[in-house]
């Protein structure tokens, strides 16, 4: 099933979508939101949570503007997509501020939601992932198929193991370790493989 309604939330796993109905489906939800589609560049990125008052950008001063925009996040599972109405725009420079919240509820995969890491082009399709989150420049964390698989800041290196990890958060994983390990075991199994061809 690639719909879903829960929490005031309808989701839509675009995955299940046939490509040629994917672009109808975007157009319905864009029209259901009673907001405009963003269309511009993005750089920078504030959470809701964070931020004293969303009319204003906390980068420039200037006014935001609620919009649609597909959302690029990370979850435990890898990247996804979702699109909702979940950024205030800046008017005066390439920057949102997120709601977070609004992505996670969105989510139509299992797993744990991590943090928002950019919005996809309208015109394109190409990725426009975050130059600075929270004004800081972030350090991107990507799978062995190259796909982001979290983004950190430097000022999160102070969280602890058992930290916060509610949106707008991220806790280093205990699976970390885990995880690389797994990673030098798959190329030490490439590795060999290669050599018996």
């Amino acid at each position: 099933m690639f719909f879903r309604h829960q929490d005031g939330v309808v989701n839509i796993n675009r995955d299940q979508v046939p490509p040629d109905q994917r672009e109808e489906m975007e157009a319905f939800v864009v029209e259901k939101a009673e907001f405009p589609q963003f269309r511009g560049e993005v750089e920078n990125g504030y959470p809701l949570s964070r931020v004293t008052n969303p009319g204003i950008c906390p980068r420039c001063g200037g006014t935001t503007s609620q919009k649609v925009a597909e959302f690029i996040y990370a979850t435990s599972w890898g990247s996804r997509a979702a699109i909702a109405p979940a950024g205030r725009f800046c008017s005066n420079c390439p920057t949102v501020i997120v709601d977070q919240h609004m992505i996670a509820k969105a989510m139509v995969v299992d797993g744990r939601f991590l943090r928002t890491v950019g919005v996809l082009d309208i015109e394109t399709g190409n990725p426009m992932y975050f130059k600075t989150w929270r004004g800081e420049k972030p350090i991107y964390f990507l799978d062995e198929n190259e796909q982001i698989e979290d983004m950190r800041i430097p000022s999160d290196a102070g969280l602890s193991a058992g930290g916060p990890t509610t949106p707008g958060t991220s806790a280093p994983r205990a699976s970390d370790g885990k995880k690389k390990r797994k990673r030098k075991q798959a190329k030490a199994k490439r590795k060999r493989n290669r050599k018996r061809k």
